[in-house]
């Protein structure tokens, strides 16, 4: 069955046997906005938690706009007068110099506001999308689905723009199963300019028949993208540094629910040195990598929807940072393998996609503003954090390059697979903390409590561990610092800079 093919069915009949579980889906629906004023569901997830604030992301798209309209760069500007707060602009121009100009109409929490009810009115539009990929039998379950998805939330909390570019896949999904035509163009380069990841799609669809559609978005998204370098010229290569340079230590963090961390958790079992770390994570891409490909040129019967679907899945897996309101521009690929591959599947992997990870069990109350809690967790918590949305990322790439292989991944195999990992991962989270690492999270929570013996305990077992991290001496340095131990502290920093 190809996506976007209406079935003959009228769907009645789906509606009806979901007549329970839909009010349950709007209720969870609605409460994402009522949270909004109220910080009902804050508590559990990292992004709301421990960031900067709320509509944070969309105050950096505010703040370029404004330094667009005083002829100034969007990108290596140093203060944030035009916000109360924000990151600093990472993003194509394009946004800048249309939502971030069009922003200046209100005031930066008036203009989040606006937003906020431009992303419901996105995500409407994209559910009507999803009901020509999928037909009438099979919406109501995507339905379902879509509205209990909680990284939704976290796109409306932050001002966030992936319920557009859901949008915009969704359109290339269409446009792609039903034969694209030159004005679908416009779609494509869109996509291209919000978030580059799409630029991975491309050799989905490298087919003599999309040549036209290529060429043209190509064109037009050159034409979107390279105006305001030619004002700033210094600012294209900080702009490709950011977006293609390698990953750093601000990725290792609660925020990134990508592999990296996870790859860097499972390094630090081994060694604490950065080159294995940045080694591991950049054979891991590779290797992703490869194995799409390999699986590209052999799923000799797969057209360029499903392609895209394994692109995207090779994107989760491979990027360096992938935050929780990223899945959000899943929802497309996950409606279309919920009509191309096993519905049970499928279905239990987005329900677990949909779901808060743990993090609400680990957290530790830092403070407004922004705090990182990564540093507070032993290894085993932050694999355990880590792998929640991972692991259902990962068998959800093997589910859907078994389909283009044509083979299949049944739901017992499935389910087994995710239990196994569960009950693993339950049993290495019990174990008693042993590593150097873990000592240090252990007495950063104890001085968190004013336990200030526990703390030098904890300490003491860091740096005096067989294989000891070297960022724990620089840490048991400003702890003795706070202590008035200033000689001692000294010999702790000169004894992390002696290693490695």
């Amino acid at each position: 069955m190809k996506a976007g093919m209406p079935l003959r069915e009228d769907g009645h009949g789906a509606w009806r046997s979901l007549r329970v579980v839909l009010p349950l889906a709007i209720g969870v629906h609605l409460l994402f906005w009522l949270s909004l004023p109220t910080g009902l569901l804050d508590p559990l997830f990292n992004d709301s938690m421990h960031r900067i604030g709320k509509g944070g992301d969309f105050f950096q798209f505010y703040q370029a706009g404004a330094e667009l309209l005083r002829g100034r760069t969007i990108y290596q500007y140093t203060v944030m007068d035009s916000v109360p707060y924000g990151p600093f602009n990472k993003y194509p121009p394009l946004l800048p110099a249309t939502l971030g100009i069009a922003a200046q109409v209100f005031s930066p929490r008036a203009a989040y506001a606006v937003w906020v009810a431009c992303v419901g009115g996105l995500f409407a539009a994209l559910q009507a999308l999803l009901r020509r990929l999928v037909g009438p039998t099979h919406y109501p379950v995507v339905l379902c689905l879509s509205l209990i998805f909680t990284p939704f939330y976290l796109d409306l909390y932050h001002g966030q723009t992936n319920c557009l570019m859901a949008l915009l896949i969704a359109s290339i999904l269409i446009a792609l199963a039903r034969g694209p035509r030159l004005k679908d163009s416009l779609g494509l380069a869109f996509s291209f300019n919000v978030k580059l990841m799409t630029l991975l799609l491309v050799p989905a669809m490298l087919k003599p028949r999309h040549v036209r559609w290529l060429l043209g978005a190509s064109a037009l998204s050159i034409l979107l993208f390279l105006p305001y370098f030619a004002f700033f010229p210094a600012d294209l290569l900080y702009f490709l540094r950011y977006a293609f340079g390698p990953a750093t230590a601000y990725f290792y963090q609660g925020g990134n629910l990508g592999t990296y961390p996870l790859i860097e958790d499972l390094v630090f079992l081994f060694t604490y040195r950065a080159q294995a770390v940045t080694a591991a994570q950049i054979g891991w891409t590779g290797a992703v990598l490869v194995v799409t490909c390999l699986v590209h040129l052999r799923a000799r019967r797969a057209d360029s929807v499903d392609l895209v679907s394994l692109w995207m899945c090779t994107y989760f897996l491979a990027f360096k940072f992938i935050w929780e309101h990223h899945l959000v521009m899943l929802l497309p690929v996950l409606a279309v393998e919920y009509l191309r591959n096993d519905r049970r599947v499928v279905t239990l992997l987005w329900a677990i996609l949909a779901a808060p990870t743990l993090f609400f069990l680990f957290d530790v109350s830092l403070g407004p503003g922004y705090t990182e809690v990564q540093f507070y967790w032993t290894g085993a918590t932050s694999a355990l954090y880590h792998a929640s949305k991972v692991l259902p990322l990962l068998v959800f790439y093997v589910v859907v390059a078994a389909r283009l292989l044509d083979r299949s991944v049944g739901l017992k195999t499935v389910a087994m697979s995710l239990a196994t990992a569960c009950l693993v991962g339950g049993m290495i989270f019990l174990a008693q903390p042993t590593s150097a690492k873990d000592h240090c999270a252990l007495a950063l929570l104890s001085v968190r409590r004013h336990d200030i013996e526990a703390a030098r305990r904890h300490f003491d077992l860091c740096v005096g561990a067989q294989r000891p991290w070297r960022e724990g001496f620089f840490l048991y340095a400003e702890f003795l610092e706070r202590l008035g131990r200033s000689g001692a502290a000294r010999t702790m920093r000169q004894r992390g800079d002696a290693l490695y």
